[in-house]
Parts: structure tokens; sequence; C-alpha cells
């Protein structure tokens, strides 16, 4: 772990999708420092990372990153939300999913990540777009509302 969490600090890409692998929680404070500075990949390679890890002490962090300028940030921010598992994230996460100017595959990204939080909250808020223009967004509402009926 020390010498990848040493190499991950200087910003490379293969030593934090090493770190997200080890799933070792105490390289999350370094990691959160990554998704600030406006480099796309670098900030989507961390998201998946922090994700990975799957620790609750990210989710603020991960969830700031659902307001970003790069689409691609913030569809992985929704993704990485799903993978932590935080309820915390269910509500920024429907306000993802509600707002209909948002890119259909941020929005999916939302649905897909409040169905694996899958709390009872969590699971009605994907389902009730079932009907939705977006293929992806109804894709993940139905696999909610299947799971709301089991």
């Amino acid at each position: 772990f020390g010498a990848m969490h040493q190499a991950a600090q200087k910003r490379n890409r293969p030593e934090i999708e090493g770190l997200g692998k080890i799933g070792d929680e105490r390289a999350v404070d370094t990691l959160v420092e990554f998704l600030d500075g406006g480099n796309p990949p670098l900030q989507k390679v961390t998201l998946r990372a922090l994700g990975e890890i799957g620790s609750e002490e990210a989710t603020q962090a991960v969830a700031n990153a659902l307001v970003d300028e790069a689409p691609g940030v913030r569809s992985q921010a929704a993704r990485a939300l799903g993978l932590i598992g935080d309820t915390r994230a269910v509500a920024p996460l429907e306000d993802v999913l509600d707002d209909r100017e948002e890119a259909t595959q941020v929005r999916a990204a939302a649905a897909w990540a409040l169905v694996q939080i899958g709390t009872e909250r969590a699971l009605e808020a994907a389902a009730e777009y079932d009907d939705d223009r977006a293929y992806t967004v109804q894709v993940e509402a139905e696999k909610a509302r299947d799971a709301t009926a089991a």
C-alpha cells in the first residue's frame, strides 16, 4: 500500500486505479484532494477508485462532483455514490435524476446508483422514471420498480 499510495500522490492514473482495487480506506483523504482542479480524466479515475474503496467518508466529496462541468465526471460521481452505498447520497441523486436538462448518461448513472443503494426510498425514487424518454434511464428505473415489487 505504501509505495502505491506514494506514487498515487503524484497523480499517476495506474496507481490511483490500484488504490481503488486494493480498497484501503487510508487512501480516501489523498484521493479526495484529486477531485478539485478541473482535470476530468484524473477526476473520473479518482471517482472510480473512491467508489471501489466504498468508504462513506468520501460521500460528500463525491456528491460535490455531481455538479462538475464535465458530464463524464458527473456520471462517474453518480456511479461512485452507488458503489459507496451511503443513504445520504439518495437526495442528491434524486435531484440529478429529476433534472430533465441533465445529460442522459448522467441521469442513467444516477438511476443506477439509486438501485445500487437499494433502500426503499432510493428504489422508489428511481422507479418513478420507468416511463422516462431516455431508454437507459427507463432500464434502471424498471430494475428499481421490479426490486420494490419483490
